[in-house]
């Protein structure tokens, strides 16, 4: 069963990558599954808002809570901030990005949600990179430095290449956690 998902979601993966170079689609997913994660932990909290705000024993219960009152509180970026989840604006949540996915236009649309996540997240300024030896595209530090100001997280690994989610994904998804884990300490 494990290798029929596996081979369903490759066979998917290579049908949205069509004449795409892997090197670069590797970013467009990476980008999208970040932005699913955020959007999904986001509305998990807006869920959890919203009961709270309708139960009268909860200390966040409105007891006049009009339909504009609870959509104006639900949009304070101070409750989501207080749990540590990532504010998403509204035209970076994921609804909206699968609702305009047949549009033309959805490349500018993510890289827009992208960059409106940053914005609204200073901590999320900064990146970093994770050097693979058989990787097709390897810059040379000092050539990404030059690109990137803000390089936060530089690895070397040991082995895996130009598919390193498949070929290494505990080694890769290592990578994603140890650059966020800073992120998620309590401010």
């Amino acid at each position: 069963m494990l290798e029929d998902i596996k081979k369903t979601l490759w066979a998917t993966a290579d049908k949205l990558r069509a004449n795409m170079d892997a090197a670069e689609y590797k970013h467009l997913v990476l980008g999208l599954i970040f932005v699913k994660y955020i959007s999904d932990t986001f509305q998990a909290k807006r869920a959890e808002l919203s009961a709270r705000f309708a139960n009268p024993a909860d200390e966040y219960f409105l007891p006049n809570g009009t339909p504009a009152l609870l959509a104006d509180e639900l949009e304070d970026r101070d409750y989501y901030r207080e749990v540590n989840v990532f504010w998403v604006p509204e035209a970076a949540r994921w609804e909206a990005l699968r609702a305009a996915a047949k549009q033309p236009d959805i490349g500018k649309r993510i890289d827009h949600a992208l960059s409106l996540i940053e914005a609204e997240n200073p901590k999320l300024k900064g990146m970093g990179y994770t050097e693979f030896p058989r990787e097709i595209l390897r810059p040379p530090r000092s050539v990404a430095a030059r690109m990137y100001s803000d390089i936060r997280r530089w690895t070397t690994q040991s082995k895996g290449g130009h598919f390193a989610a498949m070929e290494q994904p505990e080694a890769l998804a290592h990578e994603i956690r140890e650059f966020f884990r800073p992120l998620r300490a309590r401010p």
